[in-house]
C-alpha cells in the first residue's frame, strides 16, 4: 500500500514537474506571438499611413503641377498679350510713318507739278522772248516822207547828234515807250552809231522770212 501511493505519488510530481518546466515556455511563446502580432499591426499602421503620406504627396504633387500650370498659362496669355500690343503699336507706328512719308511724297509732287509749270511757262516766256528777239534783229525800220531826228537819249531835251532821211533804213536795237534805239550810218563822221528817235517817224519793215511765215498763217487759216 505504501509502495503504490509512492508510486502514484511519484508520477503526478513528475506530471507537476513537467508542466512547470512548460509554462514558461508557453508564456515566451505567448509574448513572442503577442509582439509578432503587435509588430505586424505597427507595420500595418505604417503601410496605411505610407499609403496615405504617399497619396497625399502624389495629390499635393498633382494640385502643385496643376497651379503651376494655370501659372504658367496665365503669363503665357500675359505674353502673348504684351507682344500684340508691342506688335500693334510698331504697326501704328508704322502706319503712321508710312503716311507722314506719302504726304511728304505728295508735297513735293505737287512742288514738282508747280515747278514744272512755272518752268514749262518760264520756257515758253523764254521762247516767245527769244522768238521776238529774232524777229526784231531781223525788221527794220524805214523813215517816212519827213526828217527824223535823231537824239542821244529818249527824251525830247536831249542833244541831237544827227537825222534821217525818208526812205532811210535803221536796225532797232530796244523801245522804249514812244522812242526806239537803233544803230544808223553817220554820213559826216562815215561811221556807224547809236540814237534815238520817235516811232512816228518810222514804219516797220519786216524780215522777209517773217513775211513769208505770216502768208502762210493767213492761207492756213
Amino acid at each position: 500500500m505504501l509502495v503504490g501511493s509512492n508510486s502514484k505519488d511519484s508520477e503526478e510530481k513528475t506530471l507537476y514537474t513537467g508542466r512547470g518546466y512548460f509554462r514558461p515556455v508557453f508564456s515566451c511563446l505567448a509574448f513572442t506571438c503577442a509582439f509578432g502580432a503587435l509588430d505586424v499591426k505597427r507595420e500595418q499602421e505604417d503601410a496605411h499611413v505610407a499609403r496615405n503620406a504617399g497619396i497625399s504627396r502624389g495629390q499635393f504633387l498633382l494640385n502643385l503641377l496643376t497651379v503651376l500650370m494655370a501659372v504658367w498659362a496665365l503669363y503665357q496669355g500675359w505674353a502673348t498679350s504684351q507682344w500684340q500690343q508691342e506688335v500693334t503699336e510698331r504697326l501704328e507706328k508704322q502706319r503712321q510713318t508710312d503716311q507722314q512719308v506719302l504726304y511728304q511724297l505728295d508735297q513735293q509732287r505737287q512742288l514738282n507739278d508747280r515747278m514744272l509749270k512755272q518752268l514749262e511757262s518760264l520756257t515758253e516766256k523764254v521762247e516767245k522772248a527769244l522768238l521776238q528777239e529774232e524777229k526784231r534783229e531781223r525788221q527794220r525800220f524805214v523813215v517816212r516822207d519827213r526828217v527824223a531826228t535823231v537824239r542821244r537819249s529818249p527824251e525830247h531835251g536831249s542833244p541831237v547828234q544827227g537825222a534821217l532821211y525818208p526812205r532811210e533804213m535803221v536796225q532797232p536795237l530796244a523801245e522804249s515807250g514812244k522812242w526806239v534805239q537803233f544803230t544808223y550810218y553817220h554820213e559826216w563822221l562815215q561811221t556807224y552809231e547809236v540814237g534815238w528817235a520817235l516811232k512816228k517817224y518810222f514804219d516797220r519793215v519786216p524780215a522777209p522770212q517773217d513775211r513769208v511765215d505770216d502768208e502762210i498763217d493767213e492761207t492756213g487759216s
